[in-house]
């Protein structure tokens, strides 16, 4: 039989996966989090992760974030294709709100707001690099070689020597330079 979480416990599972405020599988931050006490929550953030059911629902929940392999690829793909075109106004703006809602967010690498004049600002986005998403894409596929440094070899021809001598002479200037 299957246990029943509690709604505590199913925030306390949420928090743990996926965080708060940057933190991430820390038992007592997602404890409080959750809404049990500051003075308890060292405790039962611990013993939540003991609880079988918990533990289960835990991985379940990573189990559910967790990407596919043909999602990676499908993502890649997007990335290197550079889908963001689309996207970008004639005056040269990304319209960022019908990336979120196609989905396609992905494709940002970082956005930066920045204040150009007292009150007006400036938003700057970086899209992830369609070089480095075709490399990855290539690794994935086995179709990328990285290149292998060769040591320095030294081979010793018999006979090369005595050769070089006679076509090139044999190194000596003599006194006069000839």
């Amino acid at each position: 039989m299957k246990k029943r979480l509690s709604a505590k416990q199913r925030a306390f599972i949420e928090h743990y996966v996926a965080g708060r405020n940057g933190v991430r599988f820390n038992a007592t931050q997602a404890a409080k989090a959750a809404g049990y006490s500051e003075r308890t929550a060292s405790v039962i953030g611990y013993e939540n992760l003991t609880k079988p059911y918990i533990k289960a629902a835990i991985d379940q929940r990573f189990s559910d974030l967790q990407m596919e392999s043909d999602e990676i690829l499908v993502r890649f793909t997007e990335q290197a294709r550079g889908l963001y075109g689309k996207y970008i106004e004639h005056d040269g703006r990304v319209n960022l709100m019908r990336m979120v809602q196609d989905g396609m967010e992905h494709l940002i690498k970082e956005v930066e707001v920045v204040q150009v004049a007292e009150g007006v600002t400036k938003t700057k986005v970086k899209f992830h690099d369609a070089q480095a998403a075709l490399r990855d894409m290539a690794r994935i596929k086995g179709m990328y070689r990285p290149e292998v440094e060769v040591p320095d070899v030294h081979v010793h021809v018999h006979g090369f020597e005595e050769a070089a001598d006679i076509v090139y002479g044999d190194g000596e200037v003599d006194a006069d330079g000839d």
